[in-house]
């Protein structure tokens, strides 16, 4: 057994020599097919701000540090970014090296803040710049823009500033120029007003007169004749009791 791997270190001892001669690895490591920058043809301008009033880097200080550029990579695989670089035209022209390996993948998104890039960009207005090793450039003459509000390229490939766009970076920009209108609101009905309650009469206690009692006889007057002694009669009169 010994003398086996004392045969193996043999060999590999003898042979790495001649491997890397030749310019190879005797273990190769693994490696992930990128695309050349000159083979990137979905690589694109897709939005920027020039006229910022929010702290959009997140460095907690308003300026023009907070101004973006947004790279997209609409083809179909991912590219690097080496050679590449962003350019800003205005009242001076400054333009930033995209740094060597930057990878973007297909169908992603690049924010590139002034804080980075050292680009001022115009608020009056200027040209912004995607310049490849070679090949055209990919570039946008803007104009003023209201506080900070992006310019957004749609799909077809035009640039528009309209309120249904806000900005987005590293996310998708509005799908199309025609923008489907928020609903009316419907008014509220009117209300009916209320039936106004009738006064309700009280009645007032009229005082009823008390009945005068009325005299009952208890008995009724009568009279008697009582004879006297010597002839004739005497006449006795009873009077009737009144109760009250």
């Amino acid at each position: 057994m010994a003398r086996c791997r004392l045969v193996v270190l043999v060999l590999l001892f003898l042979t790495l020599p001649a491997a890397q001669a030749a310019g190879g690895q005797l273990f190769a490591r693994p490696s992930i097919a990128v695309a050349n920058a000159d083979e990137c043809p979905g690589l694109r301008l897709n939005e920027f701000l020039a006229d910022p009033r929010s702290d959009w880097n997140g460095d907690h200080a308003l300026n023009s540090g907070d101004q973006w550029i947004e790279i997209y990579n609409n083809g179909a695989s991912g590219c690097t970014l080496s050679g590449w670089q962003l350019a800003g035209i205005g009242a001076a022209t400054r333009s930033f090296a995209i740094p060597e390996g930057t990878y973007i993948p297909a169908g992603g998104f690049l924010v590139y803040y002034g804080s980075e890039t050292g680009i001022e960009l115009s608020p009056a207005g200027g040209e912004v710049w995607l310049r490849p090793p070679s090949g055209p450039a990919d570039g946008y003459s803007y104009t003023t823009n209201k506080p900070d509000w992006s310019w957004s390229r749609l799909e077809g490939g035009t640039w528009t500033n309209v309120d249904q766009c806000p900005p987005s970076p590293q996310r998708a920009n509005c799908t199309g120029s025609t923008m489907t209108p928020a609903p009316s609101l419907t008014p509220c009905p009117t209300p009916t007003p209320l039936a106004t309650a009738s006064p309700t009469l009280t009645a007032t206690a009229t005082a009823t007169a008390t009945a005068t009692a009325t005299p009952t006889a208890v008995e009724a007057a009568a009279s008697t004749e009582t004879p006297l002694p010597g002839g004739g009669n005497a006449s006795s009169i009873f009077l009737p009791r009144v109760e009250y």
